[in-house]
């Protein structure tokens, strides 16, 4: 009865309140909107998972206190805005702010708590809070920012989650490492494009939604449990790693690729540079999910490439299909 109420009243309130937030004008609003959609997601946690008292808490503590923080320099802003004060004392409660928004993401230097809450939450949770949960930070993030407290969070983001993300079996660590990796590319583009940050958001939400639903459905959470499979879920796993790692002609591929040709025209080549740097190594983590699938079965159950040929996976001849169709879309849309 409890999990039908949740389904019926609370993920409506769930998925409509990031929409909600998104048309409104008023930072207080979309305030309320925040924590409304901040006790919705709760009981989602407390009822799907295994330690749920810890998650909960953890959760509750670190988005209340940033919400408190953040609603409390918002009106000191409006205060400073209205009287016409320092601007010094105004450009430090921006930074505030931004530092804020920050914390809700989860981005470096305050990653630990989503990376811990990652690795004790079911598949569900995990991508309700690595992807549809930044919507409205994200879009707080872009009505007001520093670019050196952006910058710094993003290229501290990719270093940190592109080392460490090489040190862990456990599928929940490694999509976490990988959730701030694409996070930090999503906010450099956010101080230059909102359309392309767009694109970008709805194609790592795909790919959150295709790769965690497939895990949730066989039930594994580690590497070497994908031994097991059999060759269709191993392949169709594959299909979405390789556009979760952008290579080509997958669709992750494309959107790197136009958020590289708009950064090397606005940003720094130098910090560009980085930025690339960092997202081959985090292909390291990939290669080894990938190499487990393809390397590892089985004893009495031989490789067929035949078999691999002649698959009938729609999802596969969408990902292929749609590449050109993305492309002439930020062509006519983005440039």
């Amino acid at each position: 009865m409890i999990k039908f109420f949740m389904m019926i009243i609370l993920f409506p309130i769930l998925f409509i309140s990031p929409f909600i937030a998104i048309s409104m004008n008023s930072w207080f609003t979309i305030w309320m909107i925040l924590e409304l959609n901040l006790l919705s997601f709760i009981p989602f946690i407390i009822f799907f998972n295994k330690y749920f008292k810890e998650c909960s808490l953890k959760y509750f503590i670190i988005q209340a206190s940033s919400s408190s923080i953040f609603i409390f320099f918002s009106i000191i802003n409006s205060l400073m805005n209205f009287n016409m004060l320092n601007n010094k004392i105004n450009y430090l409660i921006i930074i505030m702010l931004n530092l804020t928004i920050l914390m809700k993401l989860g981005s470096a230097p305050f990653h630990s708590w989503f990376i811990n809450l990652m690795n004790n939450l079911s598949w569900l949770n995990c991508f309700i809070l690595a992807s549809w949960q930044k919507i409205i930070p994200l879009m707080l993030l872009s009505f007001n920012f520093n670019k050196f407290i952006i910058i710094y969070s993003a290229l501290l983001s990719s270093i940190i989650s592109s080392i460490l993300g090489n040190n862990h079996q456990a599928l929940r660590m490694i999509m976490s490492f990988s959730s701030i990796i694409n996070l930090s590319w999503m906010l450099i583009i956010l101080m230059f494009s909102n359309k392309l940050l767009m694109l970008f958001f709805i194609l790592y939400l795909l790919n959150n939604i295709s790769l965690m639903m497939m895990f949730n459905y066989l039930n594994i959470f580690y590497i070497n449990q994908m031994i097991m499979l059999k060759n269709n879920f191993k392949y169709y796993l594959m299909i979405n790693f390789f556009s979760l790692a952008n290579l080509p002609p997958f669709l992750g591929f494309i959107m790197k690729w136009s958020s590289i040709i708009i950064l090397s025209m606005t940003l720094n080549h130098l910090l560009l540079l980085i930025f690339i740097m960092m997202s081959l190594m985090s292909f390291l983590f990939y290669t080894r999910i990938m190499l487990s699938l393809l390397l590892f079965y089985k004893f009495y159950n031989k490789i067929n490439l035949i078999k691999f040929y002649k698959m009938n996976f729609k999802f596969i001849k969408i990902l292929i299909y749609c590449s050109p169709l993305m492309l002439w879309l930020m062509n006519s849309w983005i440039f």
